[in-house]
């Protein structure tokens, strides 16, 4: 979360790109400033609460000090503390002053009420933009793992990369209704698991030779169990792969993000 501007947006449309996502779209004047981190960018999302027509937000951090900036939003009393969670940018248009950003629906959660209600004309600020995705040079194919929560990432990765760039992807989804096909120029090989084990298929693959990037997210112990397996069994380089945990079972973001302020820690396995 490098860049800790707040934008404050409004949601322009509504639509389900797949029976298990709805795709908001946000924008407003002068969103065309809005940074373009990079194909797997992320941001934080802030959302009213209930009888707040916008949500109410500490004043920025000077000097971009993530932590400071931490500190002070999570010592925001309860009942004015908006819900926080990170999304990414599946598609941006400055042109047209507005990103979307893909929502999985799944039953409970800060976002997902929020998502039930929402329509257009509703307000929510924007924090950040970042981005993980960095090919080291000397490449000569990519491998892309995660689950559905990945799958916006991953699909602005495969649409971006320069033509005839090799990638394997491998993503879990509920089921068939959940695949996606691709605008890309790039070579992709896919696989869609339908709620398997992503570790287990990993395993499972022959994958090409030469130089690898690796970009993994998703659910944390999937994560690092993948991690774990590439550098492992494979002998891929660790500068090699870039990994993230989206999301842990059990927790919320901002209890992740708690515990990262009290410990001094990452929310990953290194």
């Amino acid at each position: 979360m490098a860049d800790l501007a707040y934008w404050p947006v409004e949601v322009r449309r509504i639509t389900a790109p797949t029976p298990g996502t709805r795709r908001v779209t946000f924008g407003a004047p002068g969103f065309e400033q809005f940074p373009k981190a990079g194909p797997d960018q992320y941001f934080k999302l802030f959302m009213p609460l209930a009888g707040q027509t916008e949500p109410r937000l500490p004043d920025p951090v000077e000097g971009g000090d993530v932590r400071s900036w931490y500190v002070s939003y999570l010592s925001m009393p309860d009942e004015l503390r908006p819900p926080m969670r990170t999304f990414t940018v599946r598609h941006h248009r400055a042109d047209h002053q507005e990103i979307d950003v893909d929502f999985v629906v799944h039953d409970d959660g800060a976002a997902q009420r929020w998502l039930r209600t929402v329509e257009p004309g509703d307000k929510v600020t924007l924090l950040g933009a970042n981005s993980l995705y960095h090919p080291p040079a000397g490449t000569e194919w990519q491998l892309l793992i995660g689950d559905e929560t990945a799958v916006p990432a991953i699909s602005a990765i495969v649409e971006q990369l320069p033509p005839g760039t090799r990638a394997v992807v491998i993503a879990d989804v509920p089921d068939a209704g959940e695949e996606l096909k691709w605008d890309t120029e790039g070579d992709v090989d896919t696989t869609w698991l339908h709620r398997g084990s992503l570790l287990d298929a990993v395993r499972a693959a022959t994958l090409p030779q030469g130089q690898c990037y690796a970009w993994v997210a998703g659910e944390a112990s999937m994560v690092r169990d993948v991690r774990r397996h590439l550098v492992g069994d494979r002998a891929f380089p660790k500068n090699t792969i870039t990994f993230t945990g989206y999301w842990r079972v059990g927790r919320t973001e901002e209890q992740v993000s708690r515990d990262a302020v009290e410990t001094g820690t990452r929310d990953e396995d290194d």
